[in-house]
């Protein structure tokens, strides 16, 4: 499992949507059958602040200085300070977002990125977004205790699947919305042109012309969807079958945690298959949100089938805090939630016009069979008219004579 994460400008207003997840499986588990439940709007909306979704909104129309928020009821101890065991300082970066009474939140977040960790990365962002990214971390924490191989990654990834899949519907539909109505623009058409040929053959009706050319089932296949006859074509003939499981990893000696971490690597190091002397940037960054003792600790819960996806998946969402340590990957699920909302409505809408539009050709087809009835039975009517005019016979003038001359004598 490879995750294409790349560094870019931070953003602390708006959460930044990371690069696409790209997923290649290196086991049989995917982010599919993953025991993370799928995160919606009002998941995140108990964690993000409500002061995120107002930040555009004017509420003074004359310009000013923005007003800090109200400072928080600061309890002491923190929950952070006696889960720790030390004394809680005056200004302790944790004790506003901390508080006594939700030791859990503490214990989750520091399970997962560590306590020095959350404090460095506290004190790089304004206080006026801590709550937030105190919010996205507790989150992300959450999300890698349900799910320790893929965490918030595997939520991306099916969000990122399903936006590629309204999409392609929606692009479906609209096709066949198109294609529907360039189909009721040919039979209106025909119907006006059976129209002007139904007045003409009135009109010359006196004349003996030849009756009005039904057309038959054919005609009505020249406007029927081209598709329908490839419907029943699959769109894949070659099965897939799962990859095999990937070879194990060749281990170099030292490998670039310990050697960042300035420790001898020992023969079975955890983290030696995984981050190579070659990516030093690899540790680095996941050393810098998570922790190398974090890393260690998750890395030994799981299966070691599943540890490279697992540190994947650690390294993606570490590019993510770094690019935007306020949001993180939190902030890229609230946009391709936002996103699939969006192509949600706006399927349903061209479905709801396909519809109809299919409805209209309903109607045309039926006009036009119905006047092709009609005009049938006028044809069949005239020749009738026609056969009787020639059958009938008047007798000769000059027979008349002699036809009634008995009757006089």
């Amino acid at each position: 499992m490879e995750f294409d994460a790349k560094t870019a400008t931070t953003t602390t207003s708006t959460a930044s949507l990371p690069p696409p997840f790209s997923y290649s499986p290196s086991s049989t588990s995917s982010p599919s059958t993953a025991s993370f439940p799928f995160p919606n709007s009002q998941h995140l909306s108990n964690y993000l602040s409500p002061h995120a979704s107002n930040s555009n909104i004017a509420t003074n129309p004359f310009p000013t200085s923005p007003s800090p928020p109200p400072a928080p009821v600061i309890l002491s101890p923190c929950a952070a300070c006696k889960i720790l065991r030390r004394k809680c300082a005056e200004k302790c970066v944790l004790a506003p977002y901390f508080p006594p009474t939700e030791p859990l939140k503490f214990t989750i977040a520091h399970r997962v990125f560590g306590a020095s960790n959350i404090i460095k990365l506290l004190q790089e962002i304004p206080e006026s977004h801590r709550a937030d990214a105190v919010s996205s971390m507790v989150y992300e924490a959450n999300a890698r205790i349900h799910d320790p191989v893929y965490g918030c990654a595997g939520a991306i990834f099916q969000l990122q699947k399903q936006v590629g899949e309204l999409q392609a519907q929606l692009a479906k539909t609209q096709a066949e919305l198109v294609n529907m109505q360039c189909q009721q623009g040919n039979l209106i058409a025909l119907i006006c042109m059976d129209m002007t040929q139904s007045k003409e053959q009135a009109i010359l009706q006196q004349q003996h012309t030849a009756p009005f050319p039904s057309p038959n089932s054919h005609h009505l296949s020249n406007y029927s969807s081209p598709h329908a006859a490839n419907s029943n074509i699959a769109t894949n003939p070659f099965p897939t079958y799962p990859s095999p499981p990937p070879p194990p990893p060749v281990v170099l000696s030292p490998c670039a945690a310990c050697k960042i971490l300035r420790r001898r690597c020992v023969e079975k190091c955890v983290l030696a298959p995984y981050f190579p002397p070659t990516e030093p940037l690899k540790f680095t960054v996941a050393h810098r949100v998570f922790g190398a003792s974090n890393i260690i600790k998750l890395l030994q819960e799981i299966p070691e089938s599943h540890r490279a996806d697992a540190v994947s998946s650690m390294v993606y969402e570490a590019n993510a805090r770094i690019r935007d340590p306020v949001y993180g990957c939190a902030g890229a699920i609230c946009q391709l939630q936002k996103q699939v909302g969006e192509l949600q409505a706006q399927l349903a809408q061209a479905q709801a016009e396909l519809v109809n539009m299919q409805c209209e050709q309903g109607n045309l087809i039926a006009l036009i069979c119905m006047d092709m009835t009609q005009s049938k039975e006028q044809a069949i009517l005239q020749q009738q008219l026609s056969s009787c005019n020639d059958t009938i016979c008047f007798p000769d003038e000059n027979n008349l004579g002699t036809t009634w001359e008995p009757l006089w004598t």
